[in-house]
């Protein structure tokens, strides 16, 4: 009898019982096989996110400089604005003093702000944001982002509007004032001082002070311009130092979400950095 005959015969000696439960083993087997592999690949995803989180905490954290830099630039702003405010409104001519043009000068600094986000980009742009366990962490991601978006738009167009169409175009652009160069277009705050240092070098021999502005009329319509172009200019200033609060506090709060949710997941403090 060949191999082939002997097992068909064992078959057909089988009960239907013992074939039914061969059949259920074979199947409960298939699906623990199955279960393990979508249990170890969701574990792999989640692994992957949580990565992609570390990443995400650290753009967090370089935003939060960036958005305190950005409120004491707009502070030094308004303590311009002030400055320059009082030395207008007088009833003489204004002061050609070296605080007055340096106020000035400050005022005339546009500082333009784009948030890290990289990490953010790439755990969308992969899918990783789904593999997220926690889907209001999720939801927190998006929205923070979105408003982020928003806030630097903002700050874009205040930069365009106020400080170079409004300000600047009144200031050098009609020849009220000459602007000394900047140097360069790092616009931190350490290269501002050292701008201001090179202004406070022109200012004893007067080569800052070429200009209209110096000779107007207390009541002069463009002294009166100048005026409404300060206060106008004070208004982003503000709404600059509103956009960096809420920048931080947000970056702070989620930077809190996501150590809770690393921590959860097995990572100790002692490894945030």
């Amino acid at each position: 009898m060949s191999k082939v005959q002997r097992i068909v015969d064992g078959f057909r000696t089988r009960s239907a019982g013992v074939l039914f439960v061969e059949l259920i083993l074979l199947v409960v087997g298939i699906l623990l096989a199955l279960g393990v592999d979508g249990w170890l690949e969701r574990r792999r995803e989640a692994a992957v996110a949580d990565q992609s989180l570390e990443l995400v905490r650290n753009d967090l954290v370089q935003l939060i400089e960036q958005a305190a830099e950005l409120e004491a630039h707009n502070r030094r702003v308004l303590e311009a604005v002030s400055l320059v405010s009082a030395a207008a409104d007088t009833p003489g001519l204004i002061e050609r003093d070296p605080e007055t043009f340096e106020a000035l000068s400050i005022m005339m600094w546009r500082r333009t702000v784009r948030f890290p986000r990289a990490a953010y980009e790439e755990l969308v742009a992969t899918g990783n944001l789904r593999a997220l366990a926690d889907p209001d962490l999720r939801s927190t991601l998006v929205r923070f982002y979105q408003e982020l978006e928003r806030d630097e738009e903002i700050v874009l167009r205040n930069n365009e509007t106020f400080t170079d169409r409004l300000f600047l175009e009144l200031l050098v652009g009609q020849g009220l004032i000459v602007n000394l160069p900047t140097g360069g277009t790092d616009f931190s705050l350490e290269a501002q001082a050292a701008a201001d240092e090179v202004r406070r070098e022109y200012l004893p021999v007067g080569a800052a002070f070429k200009g209209r502005l110096w000779d107007l009329p207390a009541g002069h319509p463009d002294r009166l311009r100048l005026l409404s172009a300060i206060t106008a200019l004070s208004m982003p200033a503000a709404g600059h130092i509103g956009v960096a609060r809420r920048a931080r506090e947000g970056a702070a709060a989620l930077i809190d979400r996501i150590d809770a949710t690393l921590d959860s997941a097995g990572r100790g403090d002692a490894e945030h950095p």
